[in-house]
């Protein structure tokens, strides 16, 4: 792992950056110029990136897990015409863009016929861009505060639903995310369904991309 830190480090600032900037992008289209007006409507690292994230993700790697963190960007639900609809579009943007990053990299992982996998070189670059963007994509749709899945989900609500779901993820929804990460299995136990119906999701479209190679 101390090998490929520096490797996750840079991936994780650039796909981030990426996450972040589609945050701020989807915003504009629906209205809201807060992230623009902070210089955010960007994929410029120096802006994302949390030097505080980044040092903890570093850290937690070499621990064993990694944890990491971007700034996240400004939204004005005041500008949103529809906010509760809009601001769920907004947050889906960050995990849909890994998602697509993550078929980027496989696809040309294909196209120059690569393997991704452990080693030097391009097999553990693909291996670790495809992983970072599938796990990023992953994480953030766990539907618990402050992760992107939380707007996800109450913007698919019924109205009393999501009004109740705001209140109790409110409240406990942080403590919960914690809880994932100190009880063993349990963060596995969220999160895996999650990454594998996004694996599915990456490994389907990149083979029909490259026509099943």
């Amino acid at each position: 792992m101390l090998q490929t830190l520096p490797l996750w480090l840079i991936l994780f600032a650039i796909s981030g950056s990426i996450h972040e900037f589609a945050h701020a992008w989807t915003a504009r289209k629906l209205g809201d110029p807060t992230a623009e007006r902070e210089g955010r409507l960007t994929i410029n690292p120096l802006v994302h990136v949390d030097p505080m994230g980044l040092l903890v993700l570093g850290i937690s790697a070499l621990a064993g897990f990694g944890f990491g963190w971007m700034k996240p960007v400004p939204v004005g639900t005041w500008n949103l015409a529809h906010p509760k609809r809009d601001l769920m579009l907004i947050s889906l943007a960050g995990p849909v863009s890994n998602i697509l990053q993550a078929i980027f990299w496989l696809v040309l992982a294909t196209l120059l016929g690569v393997r991704p996998g452990m080693g030097t070189g391009l097999p553990v670059f693909f291996s670790i861009a495809i992983g970072l963007n599938l796990i990023l994509a992953a994480f953030n749709l766990i539907p618990l505060r402050p992760l992107d899945g939380f707007a996800v989900l109450v913007g698919l609500l019924p109205q009393r639903a999501s009004l109740w779901y705001e209140q109790w993820a409110g409240k406990w929804g942080p403590l919960v995310l914690v809880g994932l990460f100190v009880i063993p299995g349990a963060s596995m136990f969220v999160l895996g369904p999650i990454y594998l119906a996004v694996n599915s999701v990456v490994y389907a479209a990149a083979g029909f991309l490259t026509g099943g190679r």
